[in-house]
């Protein structure tokens, strides 16, 4: 007969509290993040290298050309997050279409134009305490790459690549309702041995007494 501890514990109920399950929703969520910064971080080395690179070989102190400098430099960052997002960071296996191309367009031209409004507004407060231009149009780039990553984040995860992160979701989401169901059918089959051999038990109890 099996021993009573061991189908205490196999009898036991595999569940989750509620803290338990909402770590495990928000871990994906949460490395797909790390990996959007980490491909941030080097947009933003291409972004800010580009930028200072045309600042030191054309010097300028006019706000206007420093605008075309900054959307240059944003448009390589701009390509560079398109690889590395679509294939690393929302591991996106569909083939590169023209409405793929179309939406991270929009997003971009959307970042760039945020871009340039904050720049546009620093530069008006900086450049008149800062006589160092390159010191003031960093400054202004930083302000911009902060406040234009979460609108990034955001349309490429819930537009431009929405359709890769439902897919990987739900391979995940049946991944998890193919281990439960084992899980359960490993129960059953537990419990139904377990009365098969207390039944056992007490038939040969029975022919026994009698």
């Amino acid at each position: 007969m099996a021993n009573s501890s061991d189908l205490k514990l196999d009898l036991l109920p595999a569940t989750q509290g509620p803290p338990a399950r909402l770590l495990e929703s928000l871990d994906p969520l949460f490395w797909q993040a790390a990996r959007f910064v980490i491909v941030g971080i080097s947009n933003v080395t291409i972004d800010v290298l580009t930028l200072n690179l045309l600042l030191l070989s054309f010097p300028t102190s006019n706000t206007n050309l420093l605008l075309l400098y900054s959307s240059v430099a944003y448009a390589l960052g701009a390509f560079n997050s398109y690889v590395l997002n679509k294939f690393w960071t929302f591991h996106s296996r569909r083939a590169t279409t023209g409405n793929e191309l179309l939406r991270f367009a929009i997003v971009n031209v959307a970042g760039i134009l945020c871009s340039d409004c904050i720049i546009w507004l620093m530069a008006g407060i900086l450049q008149p305490v800062a006589a160092n231009a390159i010191l003031w149009a960093n400054a202004s780039k930083g302000a911009a790459i902060m406040g234009t990553a979460m609108l990034s984040y955001l349309g490429m995860r819930l537009w431009v690549f929405a359709g890769a992160s439902r897919t990987k979701e739900s391979e995940k989401k049946r991944k998890h309702l193919l281990i439960a169901g084992t899980a359960t059918g490993a129960r059953f089959s537990v419990i139904v041995r377990a009365f098969r051999e207390l039944f056992t038990y007490a038939w040969k109890w029975h022919r026994e007494a009698a």
